[in-house]
């Protein structure tokens, strides 16, 4: 299968924004089009999307939230297409973009339900951290450790 993870620029999420956001399944996370086009900051060099067989497949929004620290804002995988890898890929690509510009490690929020996203962010090394909300894991990870174990581990 071709799978081809592509630069996610604000003039490509125009394009696509709509049909990005409908591969999103899940009922407690429903982004806008407001939200996916909103600036943030490195948002445009560190966002990507992926096409499998021409077909879009799914999408990872991050940007920097403190200069050392990108963030995972949301990622997105149709279920037609989960389990073959694309997550990884997606957090590859963001994972060593964001090194570029001088962060060391991700952060990012799951829902505590979410047992195959969080098992998925535990192999590649996040960790899981206290958050005063209760429905949700904040999570953490070295950016070369997700690298690595991306790489060589998995």
């Amino acid at each position: 299968m071709v799978i081809e993870v592509i630069s996610l620029t604000k003039e490509l999420a125009n394009i696509y924004g709509k049909d990005l956001l409908a591969l999103n399944d899940c009922t407690w996370e429903n982004w806008s089009l407001e939200n996916l086009l909103a600036d943030r900051t490195l948002k445009w060099e560190i966002s990507y999307f992926v096409k499998a067989e021409g077909n879009l497949a799914g999408y990872a929004i991050a940007s920097l939230l403190e200069p050392k620290t990108a963030h995972l804002h949301h990622i997105v995988i149709s279920h037609s297409y989960r389990g073959i890898g694309i997550g990884r890929k997606l957090f590859l690509e963001i994972s060593e973009k964001a090194l570029g510009f001088g962060a060391q490690s991700m952060t990012l929020k799951v829902l505590k339900t979410n047992i195959r996203a969080i098992n998925l962010y535990e192999r590649i090394g996040f960790r899981k951290l206290d958050f005063d909300n209760c429905e949700y894991f904040k999570m953490i990870a070295s950016l070369d450790e997700i690298i690595n174990n991306i790489k060589y581990s998995i």
